[in-house]
């Protein structure tokens, strides 16, 4: 089947109808959230494959850093195995290239796995989970999005550093993403937690244990904390790009 495949751009009224259509049928999400996504994260562009005028597949790309993470990545059921989501790829490698940037995505299943790797893609990072208990003499308290911002913005900074805007923080709390704060040794952390595993942590690295089980006791009597390692580990795939390099990224995964 034929596609065009349209140029990189900055989604537009017009383009974002179809784009919301697609992502619904896709993911499951509301309107409201995918214009709310495009109000408030810093999406600098979206590549999308055109048949017949319809937007058929595409690619959110956010810049971090150095790079670009490539995020809602679909293609439409009935258009699906005629390789719009590899020629997608294929123009976002060679923006890559001519900008000298890296691209990364996060499959979310281990057939996806597989599937970038068809695409010449290789793991650049894993996670595993590691249980932890709460510890009833640490006590964490439940912050707004704002706050979370203001102290997200103390600790991390860098070229890999994803700078979520307070408004998109504001949406992730909205959809269920919870932030917490806490004073251990008089110094203030922060963390961010999604069903009961902190898949984010604003704290010096000699309180990190500490830390995790201030915020875990928010959960109960435990919880998980997730940890990013390099592929080699056994472990599941966080993260894929086609150099293989990390970047040390700094973000949400889910």
């Amino acid at each position: 089947m034929d596609y065009i495949i349209n140029e990189i751009r900055s989604a537009d009224e017009a383009t974002l109808s179809q784009i919301a259509a697609l992502w619904i049928d896709s993911f499951g999400d509301t309107e409201e959230f995918v214009f709310d996504f495009y109000k408030n994260m810093p999406v600098h562009s979206t590549v999308c494959a055109v048949i017949e005028g319809r937007v058929a597949s595409m690619a959110v790309l956010l810049s971090v850093g150095e790079g670009y993470y490539g995020y809602a990545v679909c293609t439409s059921e009935k258009h699906r195995g005629n390789g719009l989501c590899r020629a997608i790829h294929n123009y976002i490698r060679e923006k890559c290239i001519s900008e000298g940037r890296e691209y990364f995505v996060h499959p979310a299943s281990s057939a996806l796995c597989s599937f970038y790797k068809k695409m010449g893609m290789t793991e650049a990072l894993s996670y595993y989970e590691v249980p932890v208990s709460s510890r009833g003499d640490l006590k964490a308290s439940r912050i707004g999005a704002e706050e979370y911002f203001s102290i997200r913005e103390l600790y991390f900074s860098g070229d890999a550093y994803y700078p979520w805007s307070a408004s998109a923080l504001r949406m992730m709390e909205e959809n269920g993403t919870v932030f917490l704060s806490a004073y251990i040794d008089g110094i203030c952390c922060a963390a961010a937690l999604e069903e009961e595993t902190i898949t984010e942590l604003c704290a010096p690295d000699h309180l990190t244990g500490l830390a995790c089980s201030a915020f875990l006791s928010h959960c109960g009597t435990e919880g998980k904390v997730r940890f990013f390692t390099s592929p080699d580990h056994a472990s599941q795939c966080a993260l894929m790009s086609f150099s293989g390099n990390a970047l040390y990224f700094n973000l949400f995964f889910e």
